[in-house]
């Protein structure tokens, strides 16, 4: 019977970490942004703010010599490019239109695959429009509430957007302050299940225009 037990065990803990959901979370408030992957009660920041405080280990002689060590492996490429732009100069270049079919064609289903995956929990969206001169506010005014509004059309398409119950997407216009103003806070999940299904579409695709061409 212990096999049975272990079986079970390992059948459960399994089916949780298939059903656990990975969430993304990108703020902006006050010019900062954060963004944080929430796995359980695990955060994991990307957009750790650095010391700004001098230190005296930023003026070694190494440091300076890594500095200058990239400087030079940086004009070395660009040599090296220049020579194969030489190169290859009399042939024939391909066509761009010919990859962007093939991206579309391998990422095609894994990309609708994952926008019907994604749950969008959270959607705020708030901006102030400010400037000293009335006109040019209100014409970035009209600007902004277009591509926000096309933001937000195309995600509400894409993903579960429009679902969702906390969504607000703002945007007012001061003319008295001349500064702009911004705050964000979106918050996405997915589950682990959904990733690999999308990562297995992705390698199905990519197989089958492999296989399509090689014929």
């Amino acid at each position: 019977m212990w096999w049975l037990v272990t079986l079970a065990v390992i059948a459960a803990v399994l089916i949780f970490a298939a059903l656990m959901r990975i969430k993304l979370i990108v703020t902006f408030r006050d010019r900062g942004l954060r963004i944080f992957l929430k796995i359980l009660f695990v955060k994991i920041e990307f957009t750790a703010e650095k010391n700004g405080k001098i230190k005296k280990s930023d003026f070694k002689i190494r440091k300076f010599r890594r500095r200058r060590d990239k400087v030079l492996k940086k004009y070395r490429l660009k040599k090296t490019e220049k020579k194969a732009v030489k190169k290859y100069a009399g042939k024939k270049p391909r066509s761009p239109l010919k990859t962007v079919r093939a991206i579309k064609e391998i990422l095609w289903r894994p990309v609708t695959a994952f926008g019907k995956y994604l749950r969008i929990e959270k959607f705020d969206i708030r901006i102030k429009v400010g400037g000293e001169d009335a006109a040019k506010v209100a014409i970035d005014y009209g600007y902004i509430v277009q591509a926000l509004q096309y933001l937000v059309t195309f995600l509400e398409s894409f993903s579960s957007l429009k679902k969702t119950r906390d969504k607000k997407a703002e945007v007012n216009a001061d003319f008295a302050d001349g500064s702009w103003d911004a705050s964000v806070d979106i918050r996405v999940s997915v589950a682990v299940w959904q990733t690999v299904s999308v990562a297995v579409k992705a390698l199905c695709s990519f197989l089958r225009y492999k296989f399509s061409k090689s014929k």
